[in-house]
């Protein structure tokens, strides 16, 4: 049995009670665009992380969070280097 803060569970509605905010209409540049196509939810987080990833207006991972936030979910030390503005933190 999952819990409310647990990976996702069979509910696929849990994205429609989401508050999202407007659309960022700013250019962005290929450093936070180049992405592979993963989801967040490729990164088998909690719901909870989840909803407030999107709620914030994140939609992807950028590619610094593609390529780093497996390796940090494997709870080793890890580093990674991108230019400002491009989803490190």
């Amino acid at each position: 049995m999952m819990k409310s803060g647990d990976n996702l569970s069979s509910d696929a509605d849990w994205k429609a009670s989401l508050k999202l905010p407007e659309k960022d209409s700013r250019i962005k540049t290929v450093d936070v665009t180049a992405v592979k196509g993963n989801s967040f939810e490729d990164f088998c987080l909690k719901r909870d992380l989840l909803k407030g990833i999107y709620e914030k207006g994140w939609e992807y991972p950028s590619p610094i969070q593609e390529s780093s936030v497996p390796a940090a979910l494997t709870h080793r030390d890890t580093m990674a280097r991108a230019e400002n503005g491009t989803g490190k933190t």
